[in-house]
């Protein structure tokens, strides 16, 4: 799992949290979700000293990344 960011102030009573997480099967309440594989995947290049950025959305936005 790795953090992505935080909603503050904390919105809902479910917490603030924004998590990169395995998919378990079912919604998220916000958070990302991958297949457990692919998930070890991003872990394992993810270098929090280089800034990542996670972008969601159409393949015509993230392409301007």
């Amino acid at each position: 799992m790795a953090v992505i960011d935080f909603n503050t102030p904390s919105t809902g009573p479910i917490g603030s949290g924004i998590f990169l997480h395995a998919d378990l099967g079912a919604p998220t309440q916000g958070c990302v979700s991958l297949p457990y594989a692919d998930l070890v995947t991003v872990l394992t290049w993810l270098n929090p000293s280089l800034h990542p950025v996670v972008v969601m959305g159409p393949a015509s936005v993230i392409r301007s990344f």
